[in-house]
């Protein structure tokens, strides 16, 4: 079709939109359904698993035969070591922000104090520009989040936080690498530029364009690049990406065991501690996540140093 060549000299996100495209569009960003690796079929307006396909991340995620898909969430969370929370967003979705919210509301049930917050926007590689604004408005107290400029006047737009802040001021560390775009670059931008997050990873992919949709009948359309979006700060992340606070490399972590170390408690006729235990002690847990062990470490050593009890000043 002529349209399909001409939407496609303008820029590498302009694009007509035919009905099975169009369709798929709509999936990713409703969170109704994604690409899993499942045969499935349509039973009572639900979706009934045939089977999961062999090596798929649904296979691997447990899902079984006659199970029904209700919704998929883009966003899920795990507690790690320390009272530390990981909160990974897959994709920035419709109802991404109010999920995103409920997770945070969760941290603070009952006696629990948290000790701070992980975000992994990794291989996060689009979404919503509305759901990453509810996302960072959940953290930020209030100032710029982000905003457009375009040709046409109704593309330039400002987008602020409203006041509060969901986690009273708990560090925070947001992880990115190569694969972050688009709404992942807007939130890791956002709070780096008002320096309520560390940034952790490598730089993002560089996408700092803001696409439209323009349907065309019922399941047809075309996705028109309309504006640039700039960080608070104005900084255009269009191909130069977010750069990290910190630069760290994915890498393999290897412990290395010295078994032949000697110790004060190894010698002949020591003393004894005569406090009971070993303060020295500490758990030690690993994880094949390079970036990820670097965050909780350098978390745990924020919690530490904020909450050291200052000695007495002499009169």
């Amino acid at each position: 079709m002529a349209i399909e060549g001409l939407l496609g000299t303008l820029d590498p996100h302009s694009a007509y939109l035919d009905k099975n495209t169009f369709s798929l569009l709509q999936e990713r960003t409703s969170g109704q359904f994604e690409g899993l690796g499942i045969d499935i079929s349509q039973e009572n307006g639900a979706l009934k698993v045939i089977s999961p396909i062999d090596g798929s991340p649904a296979y691997q995620a447990g899902v079984l035969s006659g199970d029904l898909i209700i919704k998929i969430d883009s966003v899920r969370s795990k507690i790690l070591e320390s009272d530390i929370t990981d909160i990974r967003i897959a994709q920035f979705q419709e109802n991404t922000g109010i999920q995103f919210k409920k997770l945070l509301s969760s941290l603070y049930v009952g006696d629990v104090s948290p000790k701070g917050l992980i975000i992994d926007l990794r291989n996060n590689p689009d979404g919503l520009l509305a759901s990453s604004i509810e996302v960072v408005d959940s953290i930020l107290d209030e100032g710029l989040i982000v905003y457009t400029e375009g040709r046409s006047a109704t593309s330039n737009k400002k987008y602020y936080a409203s006041v509060g802040d969901d986690l009273n001021g708990l560090p925070i560390i947001i992880l990115i690498n190569e694969g972050s775009a688009s709404a992942a670059e807007i939130v890791a931008g956002a709070l780096q530029d008002h320096n309520r997050a560390l940034i952790l990873g490598t730089s993002s992919f560089g996408k700092g364009s803001v696409q439209t949709i323009f349907p065309l009948g019922a399941d047809r359309g075309i996705k028109l690049t309309t504006a640039r979006y700039f960080t608070p700060n104005g900084i255009s992340i269009q191909e130069a990406g977010i750069l990290p606070d910190i630069v760290i490399e994915p890498a393999e972590i290897k412990i290395r065991r010295n078994t032949a170390k000697i110790k004060e408690e190894n010698l002949l006729g020591h003393l004894s501690n005569p406090v009971k235990g070993k303060s020295g002690e500490r758990e030690v847990r690993t994880t094949d996540d390079n970036q990820l062990y670097d965050a909780i470490n350098l978390l745990k050593g924020l919690y530490i140093l904020n909450n050291k009890t200052k000695p007495e000043k002499a009169l």
